[in-house]
């Protein structure tokens, strides 16, 4: 779909938006195996975590397929600050396309706004190494 949509758009695919892309791409599938990682942890505490997780994940996909503008201001926060969805689709995207942001966001935090992803990886795995070291089976 990226490709595709790229090729109906003008962009300017100079290396200011190349590697903002990349950056972008190699964030989406931290911030997505982060989501797998944090599944796995909740798991150990909790057998029913699957479906807390796949409204995270599947809502996740199709909320990021909106501009984030369309939604209130307490679901733009919670994707933007405590599920960092909108920093990996959301404000890349706007960058790589040289669109101002409705919300306002500078060119520099777009720029850095997928570290997030990244970020939420390393956090998913500090937390399953923890509940690792406190998990206790039941087997004998």
């Amino acid at each position: 779909m990226f490709a595709w949509g790229a090729s109906q758009v003008q962009i300017d695919w100079s290396n200011l938006n190349v590697l903002p892309l990349i950056f972008t791409l190699g964030s989406c599938v931290a911030f997505f195996h982060g989501l797998l990682i944090f599944q796995a942890t909740l798991a150990i505490w909790k057998l029913e975590s699957v479906e807390v997780m796949n409204t995270v994940t599947y809502g996740g996909v199709q909320a990021a397929q909106y501009p984030i503008d369309i939604y209130s201001t307490w679901l733009r926060r919670a994707i933007t600050y405590i599920i960092p969805l909108a920093c990996i689709s959301d404000f890349p995207v706007l960058l790589i396309m040289n669109k101002t942001d409705p919300l306002g966001t500078s060119a520099p935090f777009q720029a850095v706004s997928s570290v997030p992803g990244f970020v939420f990886l390393g956090a998913s795995q500090i937390t399953f190494r923890y509940g690792i070291r406190q998990y206790a089976s039941t087997c004998s």
